[in-house]
């Protein structure tokens, strides 16, 4: 995903797929360091649940970016949540892995509800026609 945005969505190549997956580390490493304060927190069910709230706005922001450093960013603080989600949810891991395996599948169907062409959707009949922009 990150090598397809760096260089047909922001001109970047090598060096922007860089960017982009540093960012999500740097945020990673600030947020695994910051995670002191979750040892006096009771009720860490509702801190993973919002981490991958989160985590799923600053993913969708990614998407809507038009820049590399305005993508940069919110991959910083999706990896962030993702290790404050990690460290909430280490005493709960096997609850944390069905649930989220669960919301997955969930996410998917509502997905292709609300978006049927993508079942549809045939590589090799975009391939044959990039001009037209048809999919």
């Amino acid at each position: 995903m990150f090598a397809v945005l760096s260089v047909s969505t922001f001109g970047a190549g090598a060096a922007g797929t860089g960017v982009l997956y540093a960012s999500v580390s740097a945020g990673a490493t600030v947020g695994a360091l910051t995670t002191g304060w979750l040892r006096s927190t009771r009720r860490l069910g509702m801190v993973v649940i919002w981490a991958v709230i989160v985590w799923g706005s600053a993913i969708a922001v990614v998407g809507l970016a038009r820049s590399l450093w305005v993508a940069a960013l919110p991959l910083a603080v999706a990896g962030a949540a993702d290790s404050v989600s990690a460290v909430a949810s280490a005493t709960g891991v096997r609850f944390s892995i069905v649930s989220g395996g669960l919301l997955c599948l969930v996410g998917v169907a509502g997905i292709m509800a609300v978006f049927p062409a993508l079942a549809r959707y045939d590589a090799d009949r975009w391939i044959a026609e990039p001009a037209t922009g048809q999919a």
